[in-house]
């Protein structure tokens, strides 16, 4: 049995939405000094915009380390990785939104370390790791009056 072709174009537009409606911003960079250091540390945050129709519920982002540098969440007792995966975002990212993962006792939730000495290079990405559609925007606010959908009673009226 086949699927209907509705439900294929309708998974592959939920599949595919954060292609063209999710941006991911490394925002809040602070690090000591006018220049980062070979081993030094910088705190971030990870800023998650949403340009599209579709509310973004547990937002989870993968953050990987790149050229010889590590991370790891902000107040962690556990050392330095390569990369980490973070907790669902505490609020939904509803549609047109932009928001930010919590801060950690007021600091950027997130760290890194930079590796050896080497000119100007990609130390962190960030990447989309899960999420969940919430389409009730869609189907509340996109639900307004149409011009062309109405109904007429036609009859002849008659003198008595």
């Amino acid at each position: 049995m086949t699927t209907p072709l509705y439900f294929d174009a309708y998974t592959t537009a939920i599949e595919t939405y954060p292609d063209d409606n999710v941006e991911l911003e490394i925002v809040d960079l602070t690090f000591q000094g006018s220049a980062l250091n070979a081993h030094e540390t910088a705190t971030f945050n990870v800023k998650v915009t949403n340009k599209g129709p579709v509310t973004l519920q547990d937002v989870r982002v993968k953050i990987k380390a790149l050229n010889g540098a590590q991370v790891h969440f902000t107040g962690g007792s556990a050392g330095f990785f390569g990369e980490i995966v973070t907790s669902p975002l505490e609020h939904d990212v509803r549609e047109h939104e932009s928001k930010k993962f919590e801060l950690f006792s007021g600091k950027n939730p997130f760290e890194f370390k930079a590796g050896e000495p080497q000119p100007s290079s990609d130390l962190i990405k960030v990447t989309l790791e899960d999420w969940t559609a919430d389409l009730s925007h869609i189907y509340t606010d996109h639900t307004e009056a149409r011009p062309k959908v109405h109904a007429t009673f036609n009859a002849e009226v008659f003198q008595e």
